[in-house]
């Protein structure tokens, strides 16, 4: 709303260079978060489960809801609306777990899997683990971190997984939703070459333009181009 990414693109800042600070700083603060919940919970709640694995599992999950955040984000303009549904959202992503309750441990892994491309299922999958070893006195080790038929080391594997999920379709959303700020760009731009040899890439094969002199409209990648160097229809 405060169209803080325009106002840094005219300035010359990428945006990726913006969003990776954003990600570094929610990183710093959801990893002190996941060391203070580690240190508090584990002697209390998973007193035989190792405090190195717990935290590592905690961050796991905190890495995927990094790029999740700016996944549910890309959706909106309005930070209010996007406040008001992201926790819904991310109790929805909650509701698949509850479809494999009454399966044993090594059934339906393949869809138990699939499910755990949403981070929160996976979480809880993951935290159903801990308590039911918990239960049995046995907590999860380094040792035996891939003990079980969907074991919690694979559960962290699928975390990371659904990290770069959210990361990539995140970056692609986000300049291809319009928006009231900025051109979106077409769908297919992954696959221009024009796209990924950027304004001077383009300039060296020949192609390059001076778009800025030409009347460009600013594209959502923070370069400007003019109208029609994406196919784009007039008025998107």
């Amino acid at each position: 709303e405060t169209r803080t990414q325009e106002l840094m693109s005219i300035m010359g800042l990428q945006p990726w260079t913006l969003a990776a600070a954003h990600a570094a700083t929610y990183a710093v603060i959801f990893a002190l978060v996941a060391i203070l919940a580690a240190v508090i919970l584990q002697p209390v709640v998973f007193p035989t489960t190792d405090l190195t694995l717990f935290a590592a599992f905690l961050l796991c999950f905190m890495a995927a809801a990094i790029p999740l955040g700016f996944l549910i984000a890309a959706f909106f303009s309005r930070a209010r609306l996007a406040s008001i549904v992201g926790p819904f959202a991310l109790f929805a992503m909650v509701m698949p777990r509850y479809v494999f309750f009454q399966t044993a441990e090594d059934q339906a892994l393949g869809m138990k899997r699939a499910a755990s491309l949403l981070a929160p299922t996976a979480f809880t999958f993951a935290a159903d683990l801990l308590a039911t070893r918990e239960g049995a006195e046995q907590g999860v080790t380094w040792e035996t971190l891939y003990d079980d038929p969907f074991s919690l080391g694979e559960l962290m594997g699928l975390l990371l997984v659904d990290a770069g999920v959210y990361a990539a379709a995140a970056w692609y959303l986000g300049r291809v939703l319009p928006t009231a700020h900025g051109t979106p760009l077409p769908w297919w731009f992954i696959f221009s070459l024009k796209f990924w040899r950027g304004p001077r890439g383009a300039d060296a094969a020949g192609d390059g333009r001076d778009a800025t002199a030409s009347g460009g409209t600013e594209m959502r990648d923070g370069t400007r181009g003019r109208e029609g160097d994406w196919g784009c229809v007039a008025g998107v």
